[in-house]
């Protein structure tokens, strides 16, 4: 049997908005290298944020790059273990590349993704 333990779940693997207004008509899976992203895409707890916008090949998106899709909801993409604590560098810079769910055709609420 386990021991009993609170988690703080309100702050910052906060309950996030979703992007996504209407139907999802497309999803795909992509490669995405989680160590090439930030605080900004990733929070404390270790989840990859809804509406991360994402190239074709899997890289954020940047000046003059076409977004080919967004994440979805948040994916647990760290698997940090709150009973033994590591850094978030640490544990970010060994993610290594995953196979994410995105939406490729639908609509988002720019100013939600903005907010991050």
């Amino acid at each position: 049997m386990s021991p009993i333990r609170v988690m703080d779940l309100g702050s910052p693997g906060k309950t996030y908005l979703n992007p996504w207004r209407g139907k999802i008509d497309h999803t795909a899976q992509i490669a995405v290298d989680i160590t090439a992203l930030t605080d900004d895409e990733v929070d404390a707890q270790g989840y990859l944020k809804p509406g991360v916008p994402l190239t074709q090949a899997g890289t954020l998106v940047g000046t003059g790059d076409v977004v080919f899709a967004c994440t979805i909801e948040p994916l647990n993409v760290l698997n940090l273990n709150p009973m033994a604590p590591i850094l978030f560098a640490t544990a970010l810079a060994a993610a290594g590349t995953q196979q994410i769910g995105v939406g490729t055709i639908g609509q988002v609420n720019r100013a939600i993704i903005e907010a991050k």
